[in-house]
């Protein structure tokens, strides 16, 4: 970029008898103008985005809050109208039918409003000292009948008796989450393996969760862990793609990681979290409330509901 400017010089006369030629270069300014101009769209795209991100959480939670006041009435009426005696087959097909849904709607209610507290900043953990291969026996326990439904076989591998620091509802339902989706996508006669390892020189243990099911692309293996990402998109059980968003958040929470393995499809996959130990020296910070206040292990929330029939 380039600006000229050109003079005539007179003679005495007034007669022209040449010029003059001055020449800038601009380059650098117009490179300057154009970056401004860009550093501009991108403040302003950034606004945006922020605007269009807050919109999005106050959304949410707002929403699932409303959502969950009449929700548990209505829960408790249907669990009520169940349970009458006069009811004829065919109506209580119908209330069956209703309380399935009705459940399945609090479910999703859950996941947003645990999705809200992660994003707001609400999310609380009540850390203790846990004994990993005692709540991994509890959560397998409350799986046995959906595996059994569903054909798949639950073993247990290399587990060592170790304490983990750790909020003992919410491992567990992180443990339940992975497995229940392990048996939503591993075909019938499958395998799902739970193991853990003590992690050398850094005082945590890992914990493996492998299936024989479907297994994932790395495309998929990419964005699994975002929020409302369903990679098995038509398969499986429905819900809102939010229950291992939830898990990351749990374990980072725990100032663990975790993360995802998968040859390709049909190859299965491996998810794997870490937890400090609990005579290790670093650990998070505990809560200031006694033992003595922890509550016992809750079902925890699920990303989807256990399949009612076998998998296929």
């Amino acid at each position: 970029h380039t600006s000229v400017m050109m003079s005539p010089i007179y003679s005495a006369e007034g007669k022209v008898i040449g010029s003059t030629s001055v020449e800038h270069d601009l380059t650098a300014a117009r490179a300057a103008e154009a970056g401004q101009r860009a550093a501009q769209l991108e403040e302003a795209t950034v606004a945006r985005i922020k605007a269009i991100e807050a919109v999005r959480r106050t959304f949410i939670s707002e929403a699932s809050h409303e959502l969950n006041t009449p929700l548990t009435p209505l829960r408790i009426h249907v669990e009520a109208l169940r349970e009458r005696s006069d009811l004829l087959p065919a109506q209580r097909e119908h209330v069956i039918v209703i309380e399935r849904n009705v459940l399945r709607l609090c479910q999703l209610v859950a996941d947003m409003l645990e999705a809200s507290r992660l994003d707001t900043g609400r999310f609380k953990l009540t850390l203790d000292d846990v004994r990993l291969a005692v709540l991994t026996e509890e959560t397998l326990g409350g799986l046995a009948e959906s595996a059994a439904a569903a054909g798949v076989t639950i073993s247990t591998g290399p587990m060592p008796r170790v304490k983990v620091v750790a909020d003992r509802n919410r491992i567990g339902q992180v443990l339940y989450n992975l497995l229940n989706n392990a048996i939503a996508y591993t075909p019938e006669g499958g395998t799902i393996a739970v193991s853990a390892r003590i992690e050398k020189g850094v005082r945590e243990v890992v914990v493996s969760v492998a299936d024989t099911g479907v297994g994932l692309t790395q495309e998929q293996l990419g964005r699994l862990f975002q929020p409302f990402s369903r990679p098995h998109e038509g398969k499986g059980p429905k819900g809102t793609g939010l229950g291992l968003f939830i898990a990351k958040g749990i374990i980072e929470q725990h100032g663990g990681r975790i993360w995802a393995e998968s040859q390709g499809p049909g190859l299965g996959t491996t998810f794997r979290f870490t937890l400090p130990l609990a005579d290790g020296p670093a650990r998070p910070q505990r809560p200031s409330e006694p033992n003595a206040n922890r509550k016992p292990l809750e079902k925890p929330v699920l990303s989807s509901p256990a399949p009612a029939t076998p998998a296929t």
